[in-house]
């Protein structure tokens, strides 16, 4: 399930160019979201590259996560994870699998909205217990009772991943299906359109469907929904150019 997650984001889409000015997809989410599985395979199919942010910071470091953890702290892997922030933002346009603890920095908050759109990759507590309950790489959780820390981790930071643009509920989903998602959100086409439900589960409940060049296409999108024998344009005079192609492409079709 694909959800939008803060008005900012219906702002952005509003602009003509939004498709071209976005640079970077940032993939959020607590430990063992799979965020850089799915970052993987979302950049192999867009042909960007992946940045893994841990990945990097160990290969600046030369050491292992857990060895930062343990020779020098949290805070210092905390810098560090925000340097390497800053200079995968001024990379060219990629897939960017964040730590689950990135959003904790409010700098870091605000560099990668500035620079793409935040996913917030959202998993259970059960679908990530499963998961990291055998892991023996992940520093935070070398406590007495992992699973209660884990929960802690989780409800604190939270909100912070509520913040982003688009939130993609991971517990039913294969890798390869949260993959297709992001593709759309990323890189709609017409065949395949970016849609946001509005309204949802509700009387007056209808879709959103967002693609370059969408509009060609509208008249059959819209007699794939429903089936009219007539149609109301309400438009304005500048908006012309739109409703005078749509109206002759409905009538082509009967309606």
């Amino acid at each position: 399930m694909l959800r939008y997650a803060t008005a900012g984001v219906l702002t952005r889409l509003c602009s003509s160019s939004i498709f071209q000015s976005v640079k970077h997809l940032y993939l959020i989410g607590s430990m063992g979201s799979g965020k850089t599985t799915v970052g993987r395979l979302l950049a192999e199919r867009l042909g960007l590259p992946l940045y893994d942010v841990d990945a990097l910071v160990e290969q600046a470091a030369g050491a292992t996560i857990s060895e930062i953890f343990e020779r020098f702290g949290e805070a210092r892997f905390r810098e560090l994870e925000s340097a390497t922030l800053e200079e995968v933002a001024c990379r060219p346009a990629g897939v960017v699998a964040t730590g689950g603890g990135a959003v904790l920095c409010e700098r870091n908050r605000a560099r990668m909205r500035q620079t793409g759109w935040l996913v917030y990759l959202k998993a259970s507590l059960e679908t990530l217990w499963g998961r990291l309950r055998r892991s023996a790489n992940r520093p935070l959780l070398r406590t007495a009772t992992p699973r209660e820390t884990l929960k802690s981790i989780l409800e604190a930071r939270e909100p912070l991943y509520e913040e982003a643009d688009w939130v993609v509920e991971v517990d039913t989903l294969t890798p390869a299906q949260v993959a297709n998602i992001l593709q759309r959100v990323y890189h709609p086409v017409p065949d395949t359109p970016l849609t946001i439900p509005v309204l949802a589960g509700q009387p007056h409940g209808y879709e959103v469907k967002i693609a370059p060049e969408l509009s060609m296409h509208a008249a059959t999108c819209l007699l794939e929904q429903i089936h009219p024998t007539r149609v109301a344009l309400l438009t304005h005079r500048r908006l012309l150019r739109w409703a005078e192609p749509l109206r002759d492409a409905l009538a082509r079709r009967g309606v």
